[in-house]
């Protein structure tokens, strides 16, 4: 806050949006244990892609995850026909 009480941040969304993309990008390239992944696939078609900037590079995270599970193959299917 600025000495009138006014706040002194000023909301910028296209650097807002760039950072949560490099977040997410960040994180999907992370090791991770099968429930946790089956909540990333599950937030990322509705909540997540909309916001990010470049959401087609997600498809190739996908498609290398399918392979990893039969269990999973509808929820990453979901989320390859979303892109």
């Amino acid at each position: 806050m600025g000495e009138d009480g006014v706040s002194c941040y000023a909301y910028d969304h296209e650097s807002t949006r760039k950072s949560f993309s490099e977040l997410w990008e960040s994180f999907l390239s992370l090791r991770m244990e099968v429930d946790v992944y089956k909540r990333a696939l599950l937030m990322l078609d509705d909540r997540v892609m909309p916001h990010l900037t470049r959401p087609l590079l997600l498809t190739d995270f996908l498609v290398r995850r399918k392979r990893l599970s039969c269990a999973l193959s509808d929820l990453v299917r979901a989320t390859l026909l979303y892109t």
